[in-house]
């Protein structure tokens, strides 16, 4: 780079050499250059001898003894990178005569620094025209050069700047309306120079339309403004623009025009609407957060932290974040937070902390680094939720938990004992109600032994008449013997009945309940058809008969019953002399008091018993015409001990045992209603799934 606005006197010189080349001129016109601050130089052609002034030697660094006129010591004193330059750059002048030259260079110092010097001056001639020397003045140039080098890194360094914070400078005339941009400025509108015209009007119509009226008001009131603007180009992105001017005055004051700055500022313009959203929701969050900076320096609380610690904002910001420690956690807490944080990681945790009233309060703690775009940590996030309340509940609900537990396990232990109490009583009832069962059964078994007994009496009497009147003989001994046989096996039966109900059945079992009804039917309906009671069965929609059986000479396919259920065979049987038993006082105490003219038969009442099923259950009901169960007993009819009969004459407990029987032991169920002229028992029980 050559250096500007340096005199030119080298005219001055030659003309003055051409005058006087004695040695009393060097004198006067050297003594003249080193006022002016410069140096003479001289290379004769035809000799090849240098002249160095004592002024040139000076500002090359040299006292005038240490550097001789020679070519070899001017030689020695130019820059090694320059030298051979410099040199065939005068030799190549010096074929032109008159020719004037400037020649920036750098010299060397005894001390070997540089120095920048610039070197000016003409090739003389003699009066045949022959390049004879070349004469000039050395001057100092080395601060200047700095400066412009200075400069120049300024200006590297200023385009750079601009390229890196997208800002561009302008500068607009106001008398011409001639804009003038950087190049910076193409790249922020990102258009082509040639898409801009150079006027205040090009420049306009890359702005919005609705703020191009108040940016041309502030550019013409020609004052200094800063401004945003909203960039449209078409067929590119929309950018938000900052734009600051100063104005440039005439020595009158009259504005000439105005010198400015643009940045683009889209990016921010997004995160400032970004951070706006951002602090907006931490204004709003329902927890405490407060940011510090890696020192722990507080430098943003919300609102929520205010009303949960009590400190105001401008309390606590500029502080250190330890402002609310209690002191309940050790050095130990507060070191693992710090390890932890300045690792990178998150840390959770309970603190015990003071509010400014200095009430303490627990508070769950979320602690979170933030990194730079370099993945340096600078700032901390902490999070914070009161717990207090929280935490008491807790402790109340484990003490209440502790509570329960303990009144659970009283209460288990004390259930434990009423269960063991309940089964004894059970078992109990379950005994009474056997042992009332069998006092029946011994009745029926009574009833059923007083026919076959007065067959064999009189057939004992008989045989003694046939003895007395000699009629006795092997013929009569056989067929009486066959006849009291028969008897006999009929009394046997009935034992083996009694002693089949008798029997406690231990484990469930498939049975058919047809057959179990006719098993019941066949132990009581003598008795009762001589009490005017009859029994009638039924099976299914079609109301098949159901035949009364006698079980030790009947055997049911039970596995291709459609009756066919899951339990205890001997209970049901309770279960069903029960309710026949209820059922036959019923309608001998309905038809007690009923007249004679009522009944138009030696049958006074009737029970039906009904079997029918679905895909899922049996349905079992047993109707009677007692005259039905009244209102104000119905919710007591299963409770054990209640009975309705005269003392003496009932126990309570077989309708409470058949409802345990069937629902506890039986999975079904076992209701009442009144039906028509009387009541109406229903058992529903599961069907037993098919064998395979």
């Amino acid at each position: 780079m050559t250096c500007a606005k340096i005199e030119d006197n080298s005219d001055l010189v030659v003309a003055s050499l051409k005058v006087d080349t004695t040695s009393s001129w060097h004198e006067r016109y050297e003594q003249m250059l080193y006022s002016a601050g410069d140096g003479l130089w001289e290379w004769d052609f035809t000799t090849n001898q240098i002249f160095m002034s004592p002024r040139f030697k000076e500002i090359a660094g040299y006292e005038e003894h240490e550097l001789p006129n020679t070519m070899a010591a001017w030689r020695s004193i130019l820059h090694p990178s320059e030298q051979k330059r410099m040199i065939e750059r005068l030799r190549g002048f010096s074929s032109i005569p008159g020719r004037q030259f400037q020649l920036v260079h750098r010299l060397l110092s005894r001390s070997g620094a540089s120095k920048w010097s610039l070197l000016r001056g003409q090739i003389l001639s003699d009066r045949h025209g022959t390049s004879t020397k070349a004469i000039a003045f050395l001057t100092d140039i080395d601060e200047q050069r700095k400066i412009e080098d200075e400069l120049d890194q300024a200006r590297t360094l200023l385009s750079d700047t601009q390229l890196r914070a997208r800002m561009g400078n302008w500068e607009l005339d106001l008398n011409s309306d001639a804009l003038w941009w950087s190049d910076e400025m193409y790249r922020i509108f990102e258009i082509d120079p040639g898409e801009f015209d150079g006027t205040l009007n090009g420049f306009l119509s890359f702005v919005s339309l609705s703020e191009r009226s108040d940016l041309k008001r502030l550019l013409y009131q020609a004052g200094s403004f800063a401004s945003r603007v909203t960039v449209e180009v078409p067929g590119r992105n929309n950018k938000t623009i900052s734009l600051e001017a100063q104005a440039r005055h005439d020595q009158d004051g009259r504005p000439l025009r105005l010198v400015g700055l643009a940045q683009d500022i889209t990016w921010e313009r997004q995160a400032q609407q970004q951070m706006s959203k951002l602090i907006r929701a931490l204004e709003h969050v329902p927890n405490s957060v407060a940011i510090a900076n890696r020192e722990g320096i507080i430098e943003y609380v919300n609102p929520f932290f205010s009303d949960f610690t009590g400190y105001h904002e401008d309390e606590v910001l500029g502080q250190q974040a330890n402002i609310l420690k209690s002191g309940k956690q050790d050095r130990d807490f507060y070191r693992h937070l710090w390890q932890t944080i300045l690792e990178g990681k998150i840390f959770e945790g309970e603190m015990i902390n003071r509010r400014k009233d200095g009430s303490l309060y627990l508070e769950q703690k979320s602690i979170s680094p933030v990194w730079d775009e370099r993945g340096q940590i600078t700032h901390f996030v902490a999070i914070g939720r009161d717990i207090t309340e929280q935490n008491r509940l807790k402790s109340e609900i484990e003490e209440a938990n502790q509570a329960l537990m303990k009144f659970n396990a009283e209460l288990q232990q004390r259930v434990e004992e009423e269960i063991g109490k309940r089964r004894q009583q059970e078992q109990l009832v379950m005994q009474q109600a056997r042992l009332s069962a069998m006092g029946e059964m011994m009745s029926y078994v009574a009833h059923h032994w007083r026919q076959p007994l007065n067959i064999i009496g009189l057939l004992v009497q008989s045989t003694r008449v046939a003895y007395d009147t000699g009629e006795l003989d092997d013929e009569y001994l056989q067929d009486t013997s066959i006849r009291i046989m028969e008897q006999v096996w009929k009394m046997s039966d009935t034992i083996n009945v009694f002693a089949d109900f008798s029997q406690e059945s231990h484990d469930k079992v498939r049975f058919d309940l047809v057959r179990a009804i006719g098993e019941t039917f066949a132990l009581i309906h003598h008795q009762f058809k001589e009490l005017g009671v009859d029994i009638v069965g039924i099976q299914g929609p079609q109301k098949t008969p159901m035949v009364a059986i006698n079980a030790p000479h009947c055997e049911l396919p039970v596995k291709s019953s459609p009756y066919t259920v899951l339990g205890y065979p001997n209970e049901f049987k309770h279960v069903l002399l029960g309710i026949f038993n209820n059922a036959r006082d019923a309608i001998l105490n309905h038809f007690q008091h009923t007249s004679k003219t009522e009944a138009s038969s030696q049958t006074l009442g009737t029970i039906t018993v009904h079997a029918d099923h679905t895909e899922e259950c049996v349905l079992i009901e047993v109707f009677d015409n007692g005259g039905g169960i009244p209102t104000s007993i119905f919710p007591r009819i299963f409770d054990p001990y209640f009975t309705t009969k005269e003392v003496g004459r009932g126990t309570g407990i077989s309708l409470y045992m058949a409802k345990t029987i069937i629902e506890n032991h039986m999975s079904g169920t076992l209701n009442a209603r009144n039906h028509g002229a009387g009541a109406c028992f229903t058992i529903r029980l599961p069907l037993a799934q098919q064998e395979m």
